[in-house]
């Protein structure tokens, strides 16, 4: 829904205009970006296979975004659905990514792969 729909239909809805409950218009959202941003941006954390949890839902959502501007199906088909588990196919994804943007290819997404995704 576009900006201008959802200021019309809130009020008749009852819903608020808070972005959070609006989590996805046309992709990746500030909330997300936020997140990952504060997760990653000190010391030395990592989202790697095995993580799981919102971080990993906005890291996906991240990488799916990239992925079709880049036009990579392959690993979107092999991610799959956006669930909060950093499995075998983000991994993938991620590696691709890391391929495509000169980033040493661990398959782990730390401050230099979220900074070249988001």
């Amino acid at each position: 829904m576009i900006e201008a729909e959802m200021k019309e239909a809130a009020p008749k809805l009852g819903e608020s205009l808070n972005p959070v409950d609006f989590p996805i218009v046309g992709g990746i959202n500030k909330t997300d970006s936020d997140m990952l941003d504060e997760h990653l941006g000190g010391g030395n954390k990592v989202i790697q296979r095995g993580s799981r949890g919102e971080e990993v839902k906005a890291l996906q959502r991240a990488i799916i975004k990239r992925l079709k501007q880049n036009k990579f199906q392959t690993e979107i088909d092999a991610m799959g659905a956006v669930d909060g588990v950093f499995g075998g196919g983000t991994r993938k994804a991620v590696l691709k990514l890391q391929e495509k943007y000169g980033i040493t290819e661990d398959g782990a997404v730390g401050r230099q792969t979220w900074t070249a995704i988001k």
